[in-house]
This record gives C-alpha cells, structure tokens and sequence, in this order.
C-alpha cells in the first residue's frame, strides 16, 4: 500500500501514473519499500536516516 501512494504522490497534476524515467519517482518508491519492509519485520538490514534523507536512489542500487 506504501508504495502505492509513493506512486500516486509522485504523479503530476492530471496525470494517473507519474513519469517513468521521473527520478523523484523511483526514489518515492524506494523508500517507500524499504520503510515497509523494515516496519513489517522482513528487511534484510535497517537503513539509517542517511538512506531516507538520500534523493538519488541510483545511489543504493545495486548491479
């Protein structure tokens, strides 16, 4: 559910789903994933408020 209103928050004005390549976007999502999962108790590891605070999430990918 989180991460749909990450998702919904992230849509502009008259739009339904935001702009696929928005950064902001990707970012809303990420940390609205890792919010939950570290609140229902199935995250790997907690994330400090560096990670929250982060506006690049390219900068916790990894490839």
């Amino acid at each position: 559910m989180a991460t749909a209103v990450a998702i919904a928050t992230a849509a502009g004005k008259g739009e339904i789903v935001p702009n696929p390549i928005d950064p902001r976007a990707h970012t809303l999502v990420a940390h609205s994933v890792a919010r939950a999962a570290m609140d229902s108790g199935v995250a790997q590891q907690q994330l400090d408020d560096d990670y929250f605070e982060s506006a690049n999430a390219k900068d916790y990918v990894w490839e």
